[in-house]
């Protein structure tokens, strides 16, 4: 999910340099693009769960989401 996150602030050239990298290198990507120290796709992102209509990075179904905590429950 990290990668993907990669993909929408740097643009997916980068985040296929960073594939292999560890978690932490990969927020390190990601901060330095929102801090201005690299150049952001899109200087204004925000992640998926944070906007509106909220939206993530799995490709569940809301539906089955709810499902599946329903179960843990």
């Amino acid at each position: 999910m990290i990668n993907q996150m990669v993909a929408e602030v740097a643009g997916a050239e980068v985040a296929a340099q960073h594939t292999a990298s560890t978690g932490k290198m990969q927020k390190a990507v990601i901060q330095a693009c929102l801090s201005g120290e690299r150049e952001a796709k899109d200087p204004l992102w925000q992640p998926r769960y944070m906007g509106f209509p909220f939206a993530g990075y799995k490709d569940v179904a809301p539906d089955d989401e709810s499902k599946a905590q329903d179960e843990v429950a």
